[in-house]
């Protein structure tokens, strides 16, 4: 675990505790106090579903840093912990984070702002103006994140120059969109985890990742939008290790309009030309 304990710089961990629920039950998140290491970023009513915000010095001094480390690998891959170096205080980096809980659309409706979901934060450096990103990433020394792969990297940082806005962020149509596109495949693998929640573990992350967002782009293809039997057909995919979606004939199965009639091919294709 990375520690910074210079007298200008202190690191935080930032954890999405809705992805990482079981494991942040672990945490002391009682209803009216927490431990001065610990901080809910949303009202303590919600703190189930919280970005919670963990400061290491503090927590290794109140001798905790098993808990936070048990907590940190609860999940392979980590993306629910983001490392955050700053000058700030525990206090002044937690206002700062509030700041960004909601975003408003151009018709002024309120969004919930993921900025704890690793696979969120990418396209959040790359979707938002660079007055946007700045503002949220200004007071961050350095912000890094956990990949699919394991590794870890350096979010990008703004020129000290870099015009800000205001808060709440107001993001585009377009770049709402764009967001929903870039963690639309991640969203499509929590929805398989859901249904099919025997298979989580018996894939590399990054695998599945590959193998998702392939046969997405050829259920697209194929003229659908993201449904139930889109999960069935990675469901395929995944049991023949990609084999059935490198198949000539699944494009012409895939742009069937009976979607009973795909899950039928796709079960013929898996049990009889590649069962063991």
């Amino acid at each position: 675990m990375i520690m910074t304990t210079t007298s200008d710089v202190s690191s935080f961990l930032l954890i999405d505790s809705a992805l990482a629920s079981e494991a942040c039950s672990q945490l002391p998140l009682g209803k009216n106090v927490t431990p001065p290491w610990l901080s809910v970023v949303y009202m303590r009513s919600a703190a189930r579903v919280s970005p919670l915000l963990i400061d290491l010095l503090e927590a290794d001094l109140a001798g905790q840093i098993g808990l936070v480390a048990r907590v940190m690998n609860a999940l392979q891959p980590r993306l629910h912990v983001s490392l955050i170096d700053t000058a700030l205080t525990h206090r002044e980096l937690l206002h700062h984070l509030r700041k960004f809980i909601f975003i408003k659309t151009e018709a002024d409706q309120e969004l919930t702002l993921r900025f704890a979901d690793c696979a969120v934060l990418p396209a959040l450096a790359e979707v938002l103006t660079g007055p946007q990103w700045h503002a949220l990433s200004a007071p961050i020394h350095r912000w890094c994140i956990h990949q699919l792969d394991g590794s870890i990297r350096a979010l990008p940082s703004t020129p000290a120059e870099q015009n800000s806005v205001q808060t709440p962020l107001v993001l585009t149509d377009a770049q709402i969109e764009l967001l929903r596109e870039a963690t639309a495949v991640h969203q499509l693998m929590a929805n398989y985890r859901s249904m099919y929640p025997s298979e989580e573990g018996t894939r590399k992350p990054v695998d599945e990742y590959r193998f998702a967002a392939e046969a997405r782009r050829m259920w697209h293809a194929a003229g659908h939008s993201d449904d139930p039997t889109l999960l069935y057909f990675i469901h395929g995919i995944f049991k023949t290790n990609g084999k059935i979606g490198r198949l000539p004939k699944m494009p012409m199965i895939l742009r069937q309009s009976d979607f009973k009639k795909i899950r039928g091919d796709i079960d013929w294709l898996v049990e009889n030309q590649f069962s063991s």
